[in-house]
């Protein structure tokens, strides 16, 4: 009787401990795990650009089967290709040339691994290369994520292009009372032009007679047209998508 005992509080401690121990998720430890060597190699190949969040001008790495091409998009870009090679789970880019044949100091040899970014509005990996972060243009963060934008509660959008219907005041926050950014259009007038629709605040709101949106945007910059912050946020009244 005494041995039975034992054994049945033996069994009650194991069933107890292992009924607390936290479960592990295998799939998310599975997607967190970046790809290594071959696999790697094709996952780089598959995105159809790293580059900048939302901009269209700025800095894209491209990859081909034995070659990376980095493509400065703006005012006086160029491009430049080198060898690149994978070693586990890092990317060694080797110093390359631009396209007049002529050693460029945008290809320049330099070690990047894959980073998760589950806090970008964008994308949900980039790899970083030194200070340089390319996102995966592929892997784009999913429509209608909710996520916090400085504390106000949003959701995101697809990253289309829109513009204004007026001269609408481009705001640090959410708010009327919140301060303006200021911006310079091709006209010459004060407010912003063209940008992206990243996110909007979860629910409507009432400013004077209309009751709407506001939403998060990134602004597009130009020759012309620019604004002394890149993301702030304009009332859903005055956007044209």
């Amino acid at each position: 009787m005494k041995y039975s005992l034992l054994f049945v509080f033996s069994f009650f401690i194991l069933t107890y401990c292992k009924e607390k121990t936290p479960v592990t998720d295998k799939t998310a430890d599975k997607a967190a795990v970046a790809p290594e060597g071959d696999g790697l190699k094709k996952h780089l190949i598959a995105a159809e650009n790293w580059g900048p969040q939302f901009s269209s001008l700025g800095v894209f790495l491209k990859f081909s089967d034995t070659q990376y091409t980095i493509d400065v998009q703006g005012p006086g870009g160029r491009k430049c290709s080198g060898a690149y090679s994978t070693a586990g789970q890092a990317v060694q880019l080797e110093a390359g040339k631009d396209e007049f044949g002529e050693t460029s100091d945008q290809c320049i040899k330099q070690s990047c691994r894959i980073v998760p970014t589950p806090n970008s509005l964008y994308a949900t990996e980039a790899l970083g290369c030194g200070n340089q972060m390319y996102y995966n243009t592929s892997k784009r963060q999913p429509k209608d994520k909710a996520v916090k934008i400085d504390g106000h509660d949003a959701v995101l959008l697809d990253g289309a292009s829109a513009n204004t219907t007026d001269a609408v005041v481009f705001r640090a926050g959410p708010s009327k009372t919140s301060g303006a950014i200021k911006c310079t259009s091709a006209d010459g007038k004060n407010r912003i032009e063209y940008f992206n629709l990243v996110a909007r605040t979860r629910d409507k709101f009432q400013v004077d007679k209309w009751n709407n949106y506001w939403y998060y945007v990134y602004a597009q910059e130009t020759d012309m047209s620019g604004c002394d912050k890149s993301y702030g946020w304009l009332f859903g009244e005055f956007v044209k998508p």
